[in-house]
């Protein structure tokens, strides 16, 4: 019975992996951008910060035409004045300057740059915001369209195409720095 179940499953994977080569002859060139995407590191001015447990856990998934971008946060974490364990938008973690709302805000009110996030301790990460967006390439410029608010990245691919960066600049304690977000394929 357990040869019989393996042998159906390797007809299985043989049947959708030729399907999916079969796709990728359409003649067109495949984007490298399409896939899932985790967030690595994020980097201040090059200074790397550590992550916490539910920031590693922000994802972009590509496809062909439409775009999913997950934040996440611990259910068990209090946030400010708001107890419903939701983000309230104060805290520099990976949905706050890597946002994809579009308006690019190159403010931010912490007090400092430092690892504010307190979302690695203990509890299980859930999503706390979803957003979808259709995606336009020009060069290695991205813009993504969440329903009529924007969003300019320019990607660099590095690591054979499995790893990629956009950065932004954005205003702490009232000085200009440069942040660099690094998203692993997976």
């Amino acid at each position: 019975m357990k040869k019989i179940t393996f042998i159906i499953l390797v007809l299985i994977v043989g049947i959708i992996t030729s399907c999916n080569s079969n796709d990728d002859n359409s003649g067109k060139p495949v984007e490298s951008i399409i896939g899932t995407w985790k967030l690595t590191a994020e980097l201040t001015d090059g200074i790397e910060r550590s992550l916490g447990n539910c920031e590693i856990e922000e994802t972009y998934i590509f496809g062909t035409a439409q775009v999913t971008h997950e934040t996440y946060t611990s259910g068990s974490t209090f946030r400010g004045s708001d107890d419903d364990g939701g983000d309230d938008d104060n805290d520099d973690e990976g949905d706050d300057d890597s946002d994809d709302s579009g308006d690019d805000e190159a403010t931010d009110d912490s007090s400092d740059d430092t690892d504010d996030n307190s979302d690695d301790d203990t509890g299980v990460c859930s999503v706390s915001n979803q957003k979808i967006a259709f995606w336009t390439k020009s060069g290695s410029v991205y813009n993504l369209d969440f329903s009529g608010t924007v969003q300019t990245m320019d990607v660099i691919f590095t690591d054979s195409n499995n790893k990629f960066y956009f950065e932004k600049t954005v205003v702490l304690n009232g000085q200009s720095r440069v942040k660099r977000y690094v998203f692993q394929r997976q």
